[in-house]
């Protein structure tokens, strides 16, 4: 579960951009309809081709500006397949949000491998992805969420979140386009993808 290493980091070939991160929000009020206090940390690294993060910052700088959906749709789409076409990482090695109703916790790791961007394709980049998540919540706050959408035990009944103590967890690893949930396989639909 959370502390066991992710995917293994790959060599570029193409510049990039390297950010770690440590942000530590200091504990604030959320504006919902009932005020809470929330802490959010996180750590982690995230690593991808600089040319292609640039064309999605510039699209969404662009967006702001202009507001056209289908221009800023087709543009945030091109970066993207540039950034995912270029192989990209990212490392969340923790993060949490602490709620009076308990506590999330999150470690994620994403590492895409380079395929280049001739002839790219959707199911190709997630043939070429490795993920681990980590995902721990709160039994306070899964109760709540039953209370406000009932559909939300249907996560519980399918093995998607277990209960472990007073927290539900779930493990996800996507390798080679098998995706598998605390150690079940989901059908995910490649073909679907363009």
């Amino acid at each position: 579960m959370l502390g066991e290493p992710g995917p293994p980091r790959r060599p570029r070939s193409v510049p990039h951009l390297h950010r770690r991160f440590v942000p530590a929000a200091p504990s604030g009020l959320v504006e919902t309809p009932h005020q809470v206090d929330v802490l959010a940390e996180a750590q982690g690294f995230v690593e991808a081709d600089g040319r292609a993060a640039g064309h999605i910052k510039r699209s969404l700088e662009s967006f702001a500006q202009n507001a056209k959906p289908d221009a800023f749709v087709r543009e945030l789409e091109a970066g993207a397949r540039d950034l995912v076409a270029a192989g990209l990482e990212l490392h969340i090695d923790e993060a949490r949000v602490s709620l009076p109703q308990g506590l999330i916790e999150l470690e994620l790791h994403i590492a895409v491998e380079e395929t280049g961007s001739d002839g790219f394709t959707w199911p190709e980049a997630l043939l070429a992805t490795e993920a681990t998540a980590d995902f721990g919540i709160g039994e306070g706050l899964v109760q709540l969420a039953m209370a406000a959408n009932p559909e939300v035990g249907g996560i519980i009944g399918m093995g998607y979140l277990r209960k472990n103590g007073d927290v539900y967890e779930m493990r996800a690893a996507f390798r080679k386009g098998l995706l598998t949930v605390n150690g079940a396989p989901v059908p995910v639909p490649l073909n679907g993808l363009q």
